[in-house]
């Protein structure tokens, strides 16, 4: 049977010209990050952890930028109104890797992980209607802080604070277009689950017993955001879009389940003395509402395009905890340069060259400061010659954070690998 089943795998992926190594390897990643996603901040430990980008890989190599971005060969989730632009099928699925440094005025480690970054489809359903759907993280936690200090009349302590898990997300999504303007929507489905565990720990002499608190939070409801589009001539060589995107406050059912106990460390591993809580509650936790606008500009050899959103963290609520969030303003500009896209004789013509820089002040603040982020991106979209397919390479380089007021400052490196296929897997064909 197994022989059988290879060959129409084998049959599958060559008819619809998808390199079948590349989405092996894709979806194997996918299976083992789905309920074990990757990160490596100790700035995770907060609100729902570390927040993905919500881009595919030609806008990482962007700096992020996608409201005002129209092009028929990518998906660009971050407007939903761009999905009215595919003319043939799209297929993306993508990588992405982190290397850090974090330092502070005591201390510093690094840390580095690869996770999977996206999945997702698009295709043309009428000339004026475009539709995608496919999954990425949403959100990621892992931390492993270990805080020590004495306290008067029981001596050393050590506290331990420990996270996981993260949360997913699979959309649907239609953009519709009349004449030069273009309207969609996403309709997204979170569903994951963050564990967050505290432990102090005792001196033996003098306390024989620690304690555990571990916290776990699992979420599974639905939220939407939508877009608008105006696309336009400005000159015989230019092209402007403009662009808008709003996403609705949502409250995510939740349920939680609490455990605290002490225990006592033995040779053998814990042994629970008193469990002083077990209990699952329901409760929501609420996305805030986020809005912003863009542009870009189209030439036949440049891209240039900008981008403003904000989002209104201060009314995040976890189970009723505002967790230390703030309102946080997003920009970024970009700007995408290919020498000649109908070249023959030389392929280095044929490159999309991206770079771009990002800044946003930061949704959440510790010892009054609020936790600011940067990043210079740049990469290039490297297309495959006699296919419709092309691999897309970024890197970016930027700071979070700051070692003043006690706090840790992030350095990091992101990478992110991605490739989109083009065909006609789900259209029609006619035959005279």
């Amino acid at each position: 049977m197994w022989t059988y089943s290879r060959k129409f795998l084998i049959l599958f992926f060559n008819q619809m010209k998808v390199p079948f190594l590349f989405v092996l390897v894709v979806l194997s990643m996918f299976c083992i990050q789905l309920n074990a996603q990757v990160s490596s901040s100790p700035y995770s430990r907060y609100g729902l952890g570390e927040l993905n980008k919500g881009t595919f890989s030609q806008n990482f190599s962007l700096a992020n930028t996608a409201i005002g971005l129209r092009n028929p060969g990518f998906i660009n989730i971050g407007n939903p109104a761009s999905y009215s632009a595919f003319d043939l099928t799209v297929f993306e699925a993508g990588l992405s890797g982190n290397y850090s440094e974090f330092s502070s005025h005591t201390s510093s480690f690094t840390a580095y992980n690869a996770s999977f970054a996206y999945l997702g489809f698009g295709l043309p359903i009428m000339p004026w209607w475009g539709m995608s759907f496919g999954l990425l993280p949403f959100s990621s936690t892992g931390y492993n802080i270990i805080s020590e200090r004495e306290i008067e009349n029981i001596g050393a302590i050590t506290e331990r604070y420990q996270g996981s898990g993260g949360i997913n997300k699979v959309y649907w999504g239609n953009g519709f277009n009349y004449r030069k303007f273009s309207a969609g929507f996403n309709a997204s489905y979170f569903f994951g689950t963050l564990t967050k565990e505290r432990r102090i720990i005792f001196d033996p002499n003098s306390i024989p017993f620690n304690t555990k608190a571990i916290n776990e939070t699992t979420v599974s409801d639905v939220n939407f955001d939508f877009g608008l589009q105006y696309r336009d001539s400005l000159s015989e060589n230019w092209i402007i879009n403009l662009g808008a995107v709003y996403g609705l406050r949502s409250a995510l059912n939740a349920n939680r389940q609490e455990f605290v106990a002490t225990y006592k460390s033995t040779p053998m591993g814990e042994q629970i003395s008193d469990t002083v809580t077990f209990e699952t509650n329901k409760g929501e936790i609420v996305l805030p509402q986020n809005f912003g606008a863009g542009f870009s500009l189209e030439s036949k050899t440049w891209l240039i395009a900008g981008d403003w959103k904000y989002t209104q963290w201060s009314d995040f609520r976890n189970f009723g905890s505002f967790d230390s969030l703030v309102n946080n303003s997003e920009f970024s500009i970009a700007a995408q340069f290919t020498p000649d896209k109908n070249a023959v004789a030389s392929y280095l013509k044929i490159i999309q060259y991206r770079a771009g820089a990002r800044y946003q002040t930061g949704y959440f603040q510790l010892n009054n400061q609020q936790i600011t982020e940067y990043g210079i991106t740049f990469g290039a979209g490297l297309p495959l010659r006699r296919a419709r397919t092309t691999i897309n390479i970024g890197f970016e380089i930027g700071q979070r954070g700051t070692k003043s007021e006690g706090l840790i400052r992030q350095q990091f490196i992101n990478f992110n690998f991605g490739m989109a296929i083009n065909d006609r897997w789900f259209i029609k064909r006619k035959y005279d």
